[in-house]
């Protein structure tokens, strides 16, 4: 007897839809905060990467054109440093101090700057979920040379100092 009045229950609650939404409300909660707040850390970590990426590209070309002024060739690394940090906000209180070395490029020889960065963080969300911080690194590298005058027509072009690439 107990069996048929559990079978009758079920096909009662099957036939009922009372509450459906407030069950397919409770059960979907729980992605759409996820959800949410995954989308919250992602655009915090896209915002922190973005903003990093570019103050080690103007690091890098700031350093490569103090390297091909002789004035400024032996400070190219403070150079560098000072542009990181005019361009770097967010950011600042939680990153490295950027590395800044003079590399080889394309057959060249200690001819490129190159900065390197990285910044870490515990995020929110995926903080609680991974229990480590955020980690994001950037590094850029701008090659320097020195130019050469060169003749367009009748007209002289001086001599450039350094050529970026």
């Amino acid at each position: 007897m107990p069996r048929a009045r559990i079978h009758k229950l079920l096909k009662s609650l099957h036939r009922s839809t009372s509450g459906n939404a407030t069950l397919m409300m409770a059960l979907g909660m729980p992605m759409l905060i996820g959800g949410a707040g995954l989308a919250v850390d992602v655009s915090q970590w896209y915002m922190w990467k973005r903003e990093m990426q570019y103050a080690v590209d103007q690091a890098a070309l700031a350093g490569a054109w103090a390297k091909t002024d002789t004035t400024l060739a032996a400070s190219y690394d403070t150079r560098a440093l000072q542009e990181y940090n005019a361009n770097v906000a967010m950011v600042a209180p939680f990153d490295t101090t950027p590395v800044v070395s003079v590399q080889s490029y394309n057959g060249g020889v200690a001819n490129s700057v190159l900065v390197t960065a990285s910044a870490s963080q515990t995020l929110p969300f995926t903080g609680i979920i991974i229990g480590e911080p955020a980690i994001v690194r950037v590094s850029a590298q701008a090659t320097f040379a020195e130019g050469t005058g060169s003749t367009l027509g009748t007209t002289t072009v001086p001599a450039v100092t350094g050529c970026l690439v």
